[in-house]
């Protein structure tokens, strides 16, 4: 991806004070794993103030204390800090065209990016790392020649979203925080002589995605690990050859595979246990497409291939496997890539129109001048924008880029005087694009991000919201689509204990999503927790890939809605929950497979599937599924309901 301006967002590798060398003649290594340590350790910094200010509220952890139920909070004498009071500034590493030689695995050196969460001490903070190229082609982070450490059986990445130097086991290694970690448009070259070599050693959670990326080696053991810590992540436009596997996969939740050339590998395109995965567009050759490998004794995968003639290694019936003769028409059109321009008159960066990422100075107007501006594309920076009113998309805005950016809103946002932060506000048959943005536990939940107010198509993509709603629509017959977005509502106080709250939600009931006439297409959505996560409303809906968690519902169909889910996770229930995982009444709805569980026999859940026909309702509960996933886990396929 090309910048043709800069926000306050980007590192630029090339120029001061990094000055990294692309012309392959002078290694890099030490500047680049500088720049990822310089923008991670504001993580260890930022942490330690807010465990600091939760000790001085609780008198040395003598009382319980609050300042955000995911931000941090005292409960009994402990500790529970699973992020930040104020997330520091994400930064978009950015390589300019040219080789960048080096000689090491380029990772962050920091040993004290941890959890201070008592429970768990040993999370990895290691989230918001993004690697940009400007051009895939062009753009090239090549390995030396015969590189140390990188010999016959080493398994040592080019590229690592953990520190690798850290763990001697895979099994060391954990996290659950590493949200938004991308790399993009850019070439690795493992070299010569380095038969040890991984590409990429990746992790995300909840969000995460490789995008237009190609992975070459003479030799060497997969172009892309994915760690088994990993729950969601987008992989799409991706070539790997010369590796004996391109990828090597772990235990994911989900994982979108889509547009995958691995006809080039030495053995199989995707070595793969105990994992979700859907697989799009697989081009494998002469090779399997996939190898299967056992996971404690078992074949216990689900996957989903829309290619029917896909070839495997060493097919087992263990396998949850399901194929899709035809494509579905959301499908096959997939989701739209953006094709901003490059020419710098087109862009307009929010804090050259007055606004600020210092999270206190009100940027509502600022940002409205910026999107009043003409400019197609609108740029944020580094940092955290605090609003206080509704912002209006026009139609000259064909690009909305926060550059990972965070938000807080103020009180009348929350407040509900105004029903959202964006408008989508005038008709259009250009698209709109709402993309990058990491916002955090100052939106407070009673709000939404994004109302749908004209015909217009819109994508959202690798959009993380904690604690605030994405989309509703008031006008209908558009095309929207999800690509790589996770967002929660919070909880509720009988699973945190808030401090002067009894049995309310410590966030809000707002819907993350509402479909109003829409026709959806989502790969890779997550809305956490909710009372409802998401509403068709006579709409048609493809999901990809559909995750949520906790006691509330995950979807209800009314008015015709039509919902197809081909792969659904669902986690920690409530036994007694009165309302159903799934409603439908008079709609459709189709689960290709959908996966339920629970810690145990009270995160279990209850009712699955209410649906209402012909006004005659009835109800599918948990002890009638059949198929066990583990202990307390239930599996449903094939499922239909036809209004």
């Amino acid at each position: 991806m090309k910048y043709p301006i800069m926000s306050n967002a980007v590192i630029d590798v090339t120029k001061p004070p990094y000055c990294a060398d692309n012309t392959g003649k002078t290694d890099c290594t030490k500047i680049l794993i500088q720049i990822l340590d310089d923008i991670l350790i504001h993580q260890v910094e930022e942490l330690q103030k807010t465990y600091d200010k939760l000790v001085s509220m609780s008198n040395h952890l003598q009382e319980d204390a609050y300042i955000g139920i995911e931000g941090g909070r005292v409960e009994d004498g402990k500790l529970v800090i699973t992020f930040a009071e104020h997330e520091p500034a994400s930064r978009i590493i950015y390589f300019p065209k040219g080789t960048y030689l080096v000689h090491d695995t380029i990772t962050y050196s920091l040993e004290n990016l941890k959890q201070l969460w008592y429970s768990v001490p040993n999370y990895e903070n290691n989230r918001n790392i993004h690697f940009i190229g400007e051009d895939k082609e062009n753009t090239i982070i090549r390995l030396a020649d015969a590189s140390q450490g990188f010999g016959e059986g080493q398994e040592k990445p080019l590229i690592s979203f953990v520190n690798h130097a850290l763990y001697q086991k895979r099994e060391d290694e954990y996290t659950n925080v590493a949200f938004m970690n991308t790399i993009e448009d850019i070439t690795l070259d493992c070299g010569r002589n380095n038969p040890g070599a991984i590409g990429i050693k990746y992790v995300s959670s909840n969000c995460g995605r490789i995008e237009n990326v190609n992975i070459r080696t003479e030799a060497g053991t997969c172009g892309i690990f994915v760690d088994n810590t990993t729950t969601q992540a987008v992989f799409t436009s991706i070539g790997i050859e010369g590796f004996d596997y391109g990828l090597d996969v772990e235990r994911t939740a989900h994982l979108i595979l889509d547009e995958i050339d691995v006809s080039k590998t030495k053995i199989a395109g995707i070595f793969t246990n105990s994992s979700s995965m859907l697989c799009n567009r697989i081009l494998s050759g002469d090779i399997p497409a996939i190898c299967f490998k056992p996971f404690d004794g078992q074949f216990i995968g689900r996957y989903y291939f829309t290619d029917s003639d896909i070839t495997f290694a060493n097919e087992n019936p263990g396998h949850f496997l399901q194929f899709e003769a035809e494509a579905s028409e959301l499908r096959k059109q997939g989701i739209p890539k953006n094709q901003r321009s490059e020419n710098p008159e087109d862009y307009a960066f929010v804090d050259d129109f007055g606004a600020k990422g210092d999270g206190v100075t009100d940027s509502t107007r600022a940002i409205q001048k910026a999107m009043n501006s003409g400019k197609s594309v609108i740029l944020f920076g580094a940092g955290e924008y605090y609003i206080d009113g509704k912002i209006k998309i026009p139609k000259t805005v064909k690009t909305v880029d926060f550059m990972f950016c965070s938000l807080a809103c103020g009180t009348r946002l929350v407040g509900g005087e105004y029903d959202a932060a964006f408008e989508v506000s005038e008709d259009s048959e250009e698209l709109l694009f709402v993309e990058n943005l990491s916002a955090w536990e100052r939106l407070k939940g009673h709000m939404r991000l994004v109302k749908h107010a004209a015909k217009r198509d819109i994508v959202l993509s690798d959009i993380h919201l904690m604690c605030a709603a994405l989309y509703f629509n008031c006008v209908s017959g558009s095309k929207v689509y999800l690509d790589n977005c996770f967002l929660t509502m919070g909880t509720y106080v009988r699973t945190a204990w808030i401090p002067g709250k009894e049995f309310v939600p410590a966030y809000c009931r707002i819907l993350p999503y509402e479909f109003h006439g829409q026709q959806v297409y989502g790969r890779v959505v997550n809305p956490e927790r909710a009372d409802v996560a998401m509403l068709n409303d006579n709409s048609e809906i493809l999901l990809d890939g559909f995750r949520t968690e906790g006691c509330g519902t995950a979807l209800k169909a009314i008015n015709g809605g039509s919902t197809r889910i081909t792969m659904f996770n669902a986690g920690i229930g409530c036994k007694e929950a009165e309302n159903p995982l799934f409603e439908s009444y008079a709609s459709n709805l189709s689960l290709s497979l959908a996966i339920a569980f629970g810690f145990d026999t009270e995160t279990e859940y209850h009712i699955v599937i209410t649906e209402e026909k012909n006004g005659v309702q009835k109800s599918l509960v948990w002890d009638e599924l059949e198929t066990d996933f583990g202990a307390h886990g239930k599996i449903l396929e094939n499922f239909k309901i036809e209004a």
